[in-house]
């Protein structure tokens, strides 16, 4: 039986994260109301335990941002593990400050994607979009980031059902990745399909 290459799927997924952009993207500070929606996230794990929020300073994000560098030693953990980031700075980055335990951390939310005209103000959380979205906790007390975790990714469908389901995690399987995104491509074209249908249907 074939068995599909893990190193191979490892390093084309590492590649897909880091080639959506080309230049340094900018980040935001959201409110304090936005820390609540850590709790639990769409395809990764999110921050059940948030206490509160603080409001850090301008030397706080501006030394946050000097460090962004070193988010690419680390590995990823939950879905997708061990996958680097290694150009933190060419995400779009939401700034997220939360107590935890008494401790005044900052979740940076990354994405890849052009953002949405809200994205300054709320929480951005899509769903199955592999380590092209990821996020990581800040320290300022030490200066260091860790707990870096990327999107899980929507598997195609087998026979006996969907490998991996929105916001869920595949145990000990391999994804084929390829085959990943020609079934999302589907999924979209049958998608417009249908709403072009029915729009065409409501003006009629």
């Amino acid at each position: 039986m074939w068995k599909p290459n893990v190193t191979v799927i490892t390093a084309f997924l590492i590649l897909n994260a880091n080639t959506y952009a080309q230049k340094q993207k900018p980040f935001a500070l959201l409110p304090k109301s936005a820390a609540h929606s850590l709790s639990r996230l769409c395809s990764r794990e999110g921050l059940p335990n948030v206490d509160g929020s603080w409001r850090p300073t301008k030397y706080d994000i501006e030394l946050l941002e000097s460090r962004l560098a070193d988010i690419s030693r680390l590995r990823s953990k939950g879905a997708l593990k061990s996958i680097q980031i290694s150009q933190p700075g060419r995400y779009y980055r939401q700034y997220i400050a939360v107590v935890v335990g008494g401790h005044r951390l900052i979740y940076v939310n990354a994405f890849s994607h052009r953002p949405t005209s809200f994205w300054r103000t709320r929480l951005v959380d899509i769903c199955d979009t592999g380590p092209s979205e990821w996020g990581v906790l800040y320290d300022p007390g030490t200066g260091s980031f860790s707990d870096l975790r990327t999107n899980a990714i929507l598997a195609p469908p087998t026979t006996s059902g969907w490998l991996l389901k929105s916001g869920e995690c595949a145990k000990n399987r391999v994804v084929s990745v390829t085959a990943m995104f020609q079934q999302r491509e589907r999924l979209d074209e049958r998608y417009l399909a249908t709403h072009i249908t029915k729009v065409s249907s409501s003006s009629s």
